[in-house]
């Protein structure tokens, strides 16, 4: 156990160090430019507006399709 806690401890200093921030960096970008595996964060960005976007319509057909049912259904029966 106490050979697994040292390691816990040492590993927020390796994610300080310098060597390893650029290999993160490094990587970060082959992934977004290179291999296209990451999005660009304007990519997202512009995806994420989108599917607010397709959201607020969804929301909007919703409200009046049910608008659309109270106008249109017949009459309840007692």
């Amino acid at each position: 156990m106490a050979a697994t806690d040292d390691v816990r401890r040492g590993l927020p200093a390796l994610s300080d160090h310098p060597v390893l921030l650029t290999l993160g960096r490094n990587l970060a970008e082959y992934w977004q430019e290179e291999s296209r595996e990451l999005p660009a964060p304007a990519e997202l960005e512009a995806f994420s507006a989108e599917v607010a976007r397709l959201q607020v319509a969804t929301d909007n057909l919703e409200a009046r399709i049910l608008r659309l049912q109270q106008r249109f259904s017949p009459p309840p029966c007692h």
